[in-house]
């Protein structure tokens, strides 16, 4: 993935609000803790794949880089933007 098809993907899924897919991200990323702090694994979405443990703690962390790139994005495209912030 670069940040060119993620803008397009924004776009076209989503209209170019980043909004809804932080929002899933961020759902995703509690639903890890939680399960974490209980001991279950978790079913990555669109997979059969559970994780847990490390390979989960892992995952969280990289969740959590795609949230913050995903807002970088968002603010860079907004100061892009006509009318956008400097």
């Amino acid at each position: 993935m670069t940040h060119e098809s993620v803008r397009a993907a924004v776009q076209r899924q989503y209209a170019g609000d980043w909004d809804p897919i932080t929002k899933v991200l961020l759902s995703e990323i509690s639903k890890m803790l939680a399960l974490r702090s209980q001991g279950r694994p978790y079913l990555v979405p669109s997979s059969t794949q559970h994780l847990a443990g490390g390979q989960l703690d892992v995952y969280i962390g990289q969740t959590r880089i795609a949230v913050s790139i995903l807002n970088c994005l968002k603010n860079n495209d907004a100061k892009a933007a006509p009318g956008g912030r400097s």
